[in-house]
């Protein structure tokens, strides 16, 4: 990923309203799967570990898994933090309730083998929660930039997982409200030399949560989400 968006994270991961609105949106998702107080969670490209943070304080045991580290990591309510590569930490890694992987499968060249080692860390009868990015005519320098292998479909994310020995429960799109300014800033983007992320300017940020909030909250009413969006997610099983 791209340095200087690495460096960002902290900032982002706690304030923009795309973060923060996926982030609030997994947490509902994770306890609507019923699994209790205490239950365990994998956090595979857990950036600076503020999702982990928050799953930490509702009573979950976490476990955070990046190729860099962050100093936030040092939390003491944050869970446990290690940082390499996870194809490879993957086999010592042990089992998990939960195992989530928030915009990952797309950085990683062979999908097939990152699934299985999801798989793998995940109990029989646990859950795997994805997301990546969705289609490839939204393809951008954002991608190239961030060293993206491809954008998906539902259909393609759910042959993936079901390939790798998941039970599909549900799939489908999310962040619809950002299909136009997507298609925008890919056009802006092309005109650019560079990309520059931040947080939108503090009303225009407000406002985005708010309105991404109720967006999923329809999506999670829908067995498979929304028909269409900048993102896709899918809710596992092992089987």
């Amino acid at each position: 990923m791209d340095e200087s968006l690495i460096q960002q994270y902290p900032e982002l991961e706690s304030r923009h309203f795309w973060w923060a609105s996926r982030r609030e949106l997994v947490i509902d998702l994770i306890g609507g799967l019923r699994q209790g107080h205490g239950t365990s969670v994998l956090d595979v490209g857990c950036g600076s570990g503020f999702l982990a943070r928050e799953l930490a304080r509702s009573g979950a045991t976490v476990m955070g898994v990046d190729t860099v580290g962050h100093p936030q990591w040092d939390s003491a309510a944050a869970g446990v933090f290690c940082e390499g590569d996870y194809l490879e930490l993957a086999p010592a890694l042990g089992t998990f309730d939960t195992v989530l992987a928030l915009d990952v499968t797309e950085h990683v060249d062979d999908e097939g083998e990152f699934v299985s080692r999801l798989t793998g860390n995940v109990r029989p009868g646990g859950h795997v929660i994805v997301t990546v990015p969705a289609y490839d005519w939204l393809w951008s320098r954002h991608d190239d930039i961030n060293q993206h292998f491809r954008r998906y479909t539902r259909s393609r994310l759910v042959k993936i997982l079901t390939a790798g020995g998941l039970e599909m429960m549900r799939c489908g799109y999310i962040f619809f409200g950002l299909v136009g300014p997507k298609i925008l800033e890919k056009g802006l983007l092309a005109l650019r030399d560079s990309e520059t992320v931040s947080v939108p300017p503090q009303l225009l940020n407000r406002a985005a949560l708010a309105y991404f909030r109720l967006e999923h909250r329809l999506a999670e009413r829908r067995r498979d989400f929304l028909p269409a969006g900048t993102s896709v997610i899918a809710v596992c099983r092992r089987r």
